[in-house]
């Protein structure tokens, strides 16, 4: 019976598993620090565009969009820094993370105005946060801060429950993963910029 019903789950839910797939991949390639990333993160985005869509979350669905975008920059900044042999891990310094900070404070408000007054967002202060954060840190994985890590723990802490919320099941586990997979991108990209 248990795997009558997984496989009905799957069957069911085939773009959701396949996005919360690619976005693991996009993430171990994210951890090794390997231009793949970029791809498999335009892939997962597809995806998850329609995942959200019909779960009513028009903030994360619209976030797609950007992540294409940022994607596409972060691709052509890895390669260009590659060429120029210019790989190195960078720390935020704290004018850099008061700026983030602010940053986050004024999208999360604006997300979560928007989304309580003109749409039927179920979720909009979850919503709005987890977009706002998501946001900043890819632009932080775009230019190699280390601690884009740990506002993607933030995220994908956050991003459980209100998941379950929604009954995105596959995406739960997507998220539990990547809660392990920021800790320990984070692990290795200390060691790597401690070594620098």
């Amino acid at each position: 019976m248990m795997m009558t019903e997984l496989l009905h789950y799957f069957s069911s839910h085939t773009i959701e598993v396949v996005a919360a797939f690619t976005g693991i991949l996009s993430v171990l390639f994210q951890i090794r620090q390997n231009v793949l990333v970029w791809f498999f993160g335009i892939v997962a985005s597809l995806l998850y565009t329609w995942v959200f869509f019909h779960s009513r979350l028009y903030a994360l669905m619209s976030l797609q969009a950007y992540y294409i975008a940022i994607s596409i920059y972060g691709w052509v900044v890895w390669v260009r820094k590659k060429k120029q042999d210019d790989t190195a891990i960078r720390r935020l310094s704290v004018r850099e993370t008061i700026r983030f900070f602010l940053i986050l404070g004024m999208l999360s408000g604006a997300f979560f105005l928007f989304l309580s007054r003109y749409t039927d967002s179920v979720v909009p202060f979850a919503d709005a946060f987890i977009t706002a954060s998501c946001l900043v840190a890819s632009y932080m994985l775009a230019h190699k801060y280390l601690e884009q890590w740990l506002v993607w723990l933030v995220v994908d802490v956050i991003s459980i429950f209100l998941y379950f919320y929604q009954h995105l099941y596959s995406t739960v586990v997507f998220s539990i993963v990547l809660s392990v997979m920021a800790v320990v991108g984070f692990s290795q990209w200390n060691k790597q910029w401690q070594q620098q």
